[in-house]
């Protein structure tokens, strides 16, 4: 049996003991009544082991008994009429107005103000104290909902960090934060991702020497991830994985020293947020590219779109709207995986023999290549995409699918180099899944197809006999 302290009462269970003291002992209870669309609120304090109405001085014992009188009765509108009586509480534009400290400012600074708050959804929330004296501040829309739903305890001023120097504003924003509240919020669940691991991070600096078929899970785990650095994030919804040494990926980022000058390098440091995991933004020729860097490849993001504000989505190698200027971000930058493409890495990664990602749409599964077309590497099916963008009107075109292009005339010559190129891989996924070694695989052509394909260019098939020779046909 437990005993209550307070009056010796006796209980068989914790439970029932607890919601006793609650009920029976609480030092004062908080009641809300709304009507017509104002909601209020009363604390009724006990004293000599009563809580009294202050409406009518009845008196109760529990809390659930005086709130049940309150609400119940013509103490309700009571509680109303003496919390509203008050105060003549201010219109929507004098109240932000208020809450902005700007009463006194000039009509036009207060009419741009009063657009600005707008623009961002902001609503003015009222405040009465117990003597009916009226406070505003300003809230989200959608953080007003939740303050009219809970029972506020505690409110205060969140201490503002003082800028020294100039110093950049930073502020931390949390990934449900973006997926709830950002433009996207209807496409995402915040219990679809989960943050990189440290099992993830082991697959992902897996070798691939000896393992080849870990490119495709390596790329598919990464498909559809979030990178989030301060207030900013970014979708990835496709990209593709290069491995580190030319005997692995003819196309492998470049270590040449020139000038005497080191490349920019996605190559991870010592010190990282997650281990070997380093992104980072590198400037070349071809632009801004936004790099997932590991110990055995890198993965470069080929198309994304920033979730936090409405940008418009950006196709290609180079990435402008999420730049990382210095390894201070680098180090900071948060990773989010998708539940579904982690589940999709760890069963590809139980394939050995395995050479893809998806078993459809095999050609927009290879890499965004000008050159090196001689190598079997260059045909590696290593490119993914997101769960939302993973369909072949989503992918970027490469130049072995952009004859499929819907756009532009049928007959051209650009589209006619497409078809050979698209051939050339055709033969060489032959090849290879047939259980064919790499150094054997020829992905030869016909010779009436080359000609064929001749004759369809307008420039009288130049361009093609200049690019013939990155294999054989026969």
């Amino acid at each position: 049996m437990l005993t209550c302290t307070d009056c010796k009462e006796n209980f068989n269970t914790n439970d029932t003991l607890k919601r006793h003291k609650y009920e029976r002992h609480c030092k004062k209870c908080t009641i809300t009544a709304t009507a017509e669309g104002i909601s209020e609120k009363v604390v009724i304090e006990r004293k000599n082991d009563r809580l009294q109405c202050p409406f009518c001085n009845k008196e109760h014992l529990t809390r659930e008994s005086i709130k049940s009188h309150i609400l119940k009765s013509k103490c309700k509108a009571a509680l109303i009429k003496e919390r509203t009586k008050t105060t003549k509480k201010r219109n929507y534009d004098t109240a932000v107005l208020n809450a902005c400290g700007a009463l006194l400012f000039e009509n036009p600074h207060q009419e741009m103000l009063l657009k600005v708050v707008s623009s961002f959804n902001l609503e003015p929330v009222s405040m009465v104290n117990s003597d009916g004296e009226e406070f505003n501040v300003l809230a989200h829309e959608s953080q007003f909902q939740q303050i009219q739903k809970n029972d506020i305890q505690s409110a205060s001023v969140v201490a503002k960090k003082r800028l020294i120097d100039n110093e950049p504003v930073e502020i931390e924003v949390e990934l449900d934060d973006i997926l709830m509240k950002g433009v996207y919020r209807n496409l995402f669940n915040p219990n679809e991702f989960q943050e990189l691991d440290e099992e993830m991070c082991t697959q992902l600096n897996t070798d691939w020497s000896t393992k080849k078929h870990i490119k495709y899970s390596c790329s598919a785990l990464l498909a559809g991830m979030i990178m989030v650095i301060n207030n900013k994030a970014i979708l990835v919804t496709c990209h593709e994985v290069y491995g580190r040494t030319r005997s692995v990926d003819v196309h492998r980022e470049d270590f040449t020293v020139k000038s005497k000058q080191q490349p920019s390098s996605s190559l991870p440091p010592f010190r990282s947020l997650y281990r070997n995991i380093w992104v980072t933004t590198i400037i070349d020729n071809h632009g801004s590219k936004l790099i997932l860097g590991t110990k055995t490849f890198n993965s470069l993001v080929t198309s994304s779109i920033r979730i936090d504000s409405p940008y418009e989505p950006e196709v290609g190698p180079s990435t402008h709207h999420f730049i990382i200027s210095s390894n201070e971000q680098s180090r900071n930058i948060k990773i989010y995986i998708h539940k579904e493409s982690w589940y999709k890495a760890k069963k590809l990664m139980m394939e050995p023999h395995n050479h893809i990602i998806n078993t459809y749409d095999f050609l927009y599964q290879t890499r965004q290549l000008q050159t090196n077309f001689h190598y079997c590497s260059t045909y590696n099916r290593s490119r993914a995409a997101c769960i939302i963008t993973e369909n072949h009107t989503l992918y970027p075109y490469n130049i072995f699918t952009l004859s499929q292009c819907d756009n532009g005339h049928d007959i051209s010559d650009y589209k006619t180099m497409s078809e050979v190129f698209r051939e050339i891989a055709l033969k060489i996924f032959d090849e290879e899944d047939r259980g064919i070694e790499e150094d054997e695989i020829v992905g030869s052509l016909k010779k009436k197809f080359i000609e064929n394909q001749i004759q369809k260019c307008k420039s009288g098939g130049e361009l093609l006999q200049n690019g013939i020779d990155v294999t054989d046909y026969q």
